[in-house]
């Protein structure tokens, strides 16, 4: 898979990837996170500092950097 293919599928899978919403992996867990401030799904404008990616297990599993 090309760095080109794997962005697009992390696309894809993820909002805040096509959102373009920066993205690190944590030290301890090694989980992808997206830092920033990303809306609360269902809340009055609640906001949260990070989310999860949800290409999380893909991009674990692909083991590409980017």
């Amino acid at each position: 898979m090309t760095p080109a293919e794997f962005n697009q599928k992390c696309k894809d899978i993820c909002p805040h990837c096509a959102d373009g919403i920066p993205l690190r992996q944590r030290e301890d867990t090694k989980e992808w996170c997206h830092d920033g401030a990303i809306q609360i799904s269902g809340t009055l404008g609640r906001r949260q500092s990070h989310a999860i990616c949800l290409a999380n297990d893909f991009r674990n599993k692909e083991k590409i950097d980017v």
